[in-house]
C-alpha cells in the first residue's frame, strides 16, 4: 500500500510539475477546435416519412386475385416491394442506396458542382451524397429518409425528389420482372395446351378402341350382367339335376336342359374371357385396360386445373406490367428545416477539450518514464 501511496504521489507531482505544459496544449487544441467548429459549413437536415404499400393496396382487384398472388412465389415470381399478398421480396432501402438511383440524384441537383467535387469524379460525389444522407427502417414499416445539405429549401426538395426517382426506380423493376414472368407463364400454358391436346387425343382413341366411356358405370354393368349369367347357369344346373332324377338322363326334357346348361356355361366363359360384354376387352384384361385408361384421365385432369391456375396467374402478371403505383406512400412530406442540424459545434470544442487534456497528460507522464529510463541506463553505465 506504502508503495502505491508514492507512485500516486509522483504521478500527482509529474503533473503538477508539468501543469503548464497541459494547459497550454489542452488550450491550444481547444481553440483550434473552436476556429475549425466555426468555419464548418452549417447543413439542414430535411426528413421525408414514407411507407410501402400494405397487403390490401391492390384494392378490389387485388383482394380477388390474393389467393392467386399468394401462389405467385411457386413459380419463383415476386415484386419488387409490399403490395397484394404476395408480401414484399425485397427491402427498398437497398434499392434507395443503389448506384442508379444515387447517380440519378448527383445528375438532378448537379452535387459535382454542388459539391465542389475534384476532378469531377461522380463516384466521389457519389459518396459524398451518400454520407449526407441516412435512412433508418423502423419496426412499425415506415421509412425514413434524411437529406442534409447546406440549403434547407435544397435539402427539403432534395428528399422530397429522391422518394420520386426510387418509386420510378421500382415501378421498371417490376415491369421488367413482370414481362419476363408474362413470357414464362405463357411458354408454361401453351406447354399445358399441347399436353392436354395430346392427352385429350390420347383419351379418345383408347375410349374408341376400347368402348370405355365411363369406367364407374361400365364396372357396375359388367358386375350385374355377369352376376345374372352366373346365376342363369346355377339355375339350370338345378333344373337339370332335378329333372334328371325325376325323369331319367335319356328323356328328351332332360336333354334339352342338358344342352340349355352346356349353352348357358359357355356363354358365362365367352363373357369372362372375350371382350363385347361391356366393352372391347375381357374380365382378364380390365385391370390392364382400366388402369391405362385411369392414368390418362388422371394427367388430363391435373394438366386441366393447372390450367385454370395459371390463367388468371398470367392475367395477375399482366395487370403488375401495366400498374404504375408507387411503391413508397408519402406519410410525411420533407420540409425546409428551420434550424441548422449540423455541425454539432459545442460537441466539438468539449470532445476536442476532454482529448487533449487526457492526450497531454498521457504524453507528460510517457515523456517522464522516458527520461527517468533514460537516466536510470546512464547511472549504469557510469557505476559500471
Amino acid at each position: 500500500m506504502i508503495i502505491r501511496e508514492n507512485e500516486s504521489i509522483e504521478v500527482l507531482a509529474t503533473l503538477l510539475k508539468h501543469k503548464w505544459v497541459i494547459i497550454i496544449f489542452t488550450l491550444v487544441l481547444t481553440l483550434g477546435s473552436v476556429f475549425f467548429a466555426m468555419n464548418m459549413d452549417v447543413q439542414y437536415k430535411s426528413t421525408v416519412n414514407v411507407v410501402p404499400p400494405s397487403n390490401s393496396a391492390d384494392g378490389l382487384l387485388g383482394g380477388a386475385l390474393s389467393g392467386i398472388s399468394s401462389k405467385l412465389k411457386d413459380f419463383g415470381i415476386t415484386k419488387v416491394a409490399g403490395g397484394g399478398s404476395g408480401g414484399q421480396s425485397y427491402d427498398l432501402s437497398v434499392l434507395m442506396e443503389s448506384r442508379t438511383v444515387l447517380d440519378s440524384m448527383v445528375n438532378r441537383f448537379d452535387l459535382i458542382k454542388s459539391y465542389k467535387v475534384e476532378k469531377e469524379s461522380k463516384e466521389l460525389a457519389r459518396k459524398i451524397f451518400r454520407s449526407n444522407v441516412e435512412i433508418v427502417n423502423y419496426k412499425e414499416g415506415n421509412i425514413e429518409f434524411s437529406v442534409w445539405d447546406g440549403n434547407p429549401e435544397r435539402a427539403a426538395e432534395m428528399a422530397n425528389e429522391y422518394v420520386k426517382i426510387v418509386n420510378a426506380k421500382a415501378v421498371i423493376m417490376n415491369q421488367k420482372e413482370a414481362a419476363a414472368n408474362i413470357k414464362y407463364l405463357e411458354q408454361r400454358l401453351t406447354h399445358t395446351d399441347e399436353i392436354i391436346s395430346k392427352l385429350g387425343d390420347s383419351l379418345s382413341i383408347y375410349s374408341k378402341k376400347y368402348q370405355i366411356y365411363s369406367p364407374e358405370d361400365q364396372a357396375s354393368v359388367y358386375s350385374e350382367a355377369l352376376s345374372d349369367l352366373t346365376a342363369t347357369v346355377m339355375k339350370a344346373e338345378t333344373e337339370y339335376e332335378i329333372t334328371k332324377n325325376k325323369l331319367g338322363e335319356n328323356d328328351p326334357y332332360t336333354k334339352m336342359l342338358k344342352d340349355y346348361v352346356g349353352e348357358a356355361r359357355k356363354k358365362l366363359q365367352e363373357s369372362k374371357t372375350e371382350p363385347g360384354l361391356i366393352g372391347n376387352f375381357s374380365l382378364n384384361d380390365v385391370s390392364k385396360v382400366g388402369m391405362e385408361y385411369m392414368r390418362l384421365y388422371t394427367e388430363y385432369e391435373a394438366h386441366s386445373k393447372m390450367k385454370i391456375y395459371l390463367m388468371p396467374t398470367l392475367e395477375k402478371t399482366k395487370l403488375d406490367l401495366v400498374t404504375n403505383n408507387n411503391y413508397l406512400f408519402v406519410v410525411d412530406d420533407a420540409i425546409p428545416a428551420e434550424n441548422k442540424d449540423r455541425p454539432k459545434r459545442s460537441y466539438i470544442v468539449m470532445g476536442t477539450f476532454a482529448g487533449s487534456f487526457i492526450l497531454s497528460i498521457v504524453l507528460v507522464l510517457f515523456l517522464n518514464m522516458y527520461n527517468n529510463v533514460k537516466l536510470r541506463l546512464r547511472n549504469f553505465k557510469e557505476n559500471q
